[in-house]
């Protein structure tokens, strides 16, 4: 006895010139006990890119990176006045083919956190970019701003105004991402650690059906609501934090029928 079930497939669609993106749903049958597994994406990449309180990608953290730091961060320092976004993505190169996906969960592990970490989206990066090794030094016990440093000179990384340093900008400063919200922590008191949604299953379709690249994922505030006292820094342990189990790092679950 098979069951009906909706899954999300996520098309391009090219018209008049403007490209755009539609979910479309489509109904599979399955068996009504069908049995899941659950594929764990390992890293690829992540890193932070910041830039100070006034957003013109003139300040000296813009040309800075992080990419081989301990922690990711999203949010807005009010002390020394800095944004930060999250860049992560995952490899899903070896996903088991034609597996229709059930559910889809991005995990993180809290290294500081606090009640005032303002709402938090999920955008999908829209143009590739460049992990380096630049390192602030921040420990994973520590309760650190200095979020970039500089670059080394003949090193590469993204920083806010460039997906690679020394040779690629981005589009627009702070990153090419779409503006639709592919998930959100719901609100202040919400989770700031796993997120999902129809869309994020939708990103991971198009990724591995090959209908859209895959250059991960952006998390980012709304900066323009954030003032002077109303929000702080989310810290994520990233891919290069030293921590005793792995599963403490960055981690995005693919739940799909046998």
């Amino acid at each position: 006895m098979n069951k009906t079930v909706t899954t999300l497939t996520l098309i391009a669609l090219i018209a008049f010139g403007c490209e755009k993106e539609k979910i479309v749903e489509k109904e599979v049958e399955v068996p009504v006990n069908a049995e899941t597994e659950i594929f764990s994406a390992p890293v690829l990449k992540d890193a932070t890119i910041v830039d100070d309180k006034n957003l013109t990608a003139t300040s000296v953290q813009a040309d800075q990176g992080a990419g081989g730091s301990q922690i990711i961060s999203v949010g807005y320092a009010g002390s020394p006045g800095l944004f930060a976004r999250a860049l992560i993505k995952f490899d899903l190169s070896s996903f088991p083919e034609d597996k229709e996906i059930k559910n889809v969960q991005l995990i993180f592990t809290e290294q500081r956190t606090s009640n005032r970490i303002p709402k938090i989206f999920v955008h999908k990066i829209a143009s590739d970019w460049t992990q380096g090794t630049s390192d602030a030094g921040c420990q994973l016990d520590d309760w650190c701003n200095d979020f970039v440093t500089d670059i080394t000179v003949g090193e590469t990384d993204v920083t806010w105004k460039e997906a690679t340093s020394g040779t690629t900008a981005w589009t627009a400063a702070g990153g090419d991402f779409d503006p639709a919200q592919s998930g959100t922590s719901h609100g202040k008191n919400a989770s700031k650690s796993l997120f999902t949604s129809e869309k994020l299953i939708a990103d991971v379709v198009g990724w591995l059906d090959g209908s859209i690249e895959n250059h991960g994922w952006m998390l980012k505030i709304d900066e323009a609501e954030i003032q002077e006292t109303g929000g702080e820094m989310q810290r994520y342990i990233s891919n290069e934090g030293v921590v005793e189990v792995d599963n403490m790092k960055p981690r995005l679950l693919i739940e799909y029928y046998k």
